[in-house]
């Protein structure tokens, strides 16, 4: 399978609040909000476990909470993937997320909370 990513992913077990802003294949779930984790993060996107199924192609916003250090921040991306966790029970879902819209100081705060991450985790 080619690589497609263009930045690393950092394995992440952070707390993300979903708000579909739009579902096409999926219009009930408009306006809903729940609440997951993420398994990990990159400059240019995640990916979080929930489960909701969530179609590809549907607009969300996401809140994702840090404990260490306590920050949040907000993004809007779309669902580019979704796989089913066959062996779940109840049946549990991963979802690949590429940003689309993030306030240019919240991108690049979250840069380089990213840096600091993966430099802290490069010297353990």
């Amino acid at each position: 399978m080619e690589e497609r990513r263009r930045h690393p992913r950092i394995p992440s077990d952070n707390k993300v609040a979903v708000k579909v802003i739009s579902s096409p294949e999926a219009p009930d779930l408009e306006n809903r909000t729940f609440f997951c984790t993420t398994a990990d993060i990159s400059r240019s996107g995640l990916r979080f476990c929930s489960d909701v199924p969530v179609p590809v192609d549907t607009s969300l916003e996401l809140r994702v909470s840090f404990a260490q250090p306590l920050r949040a921040f907000v993004h809007v991306g779309q669902a580019v993937w979704v796989r089913e966790e066959r062996t779940a029970t109840p049946p549990r879902y991963g979802v690949g997320v590429t940003f689309t819209n993030t306030a240019t100081t919240t991108h690049i705060e979250w840069k380089a909370l990213l840096a600091e991450m993966q430099g802290t985790a490069e010297q353990q």
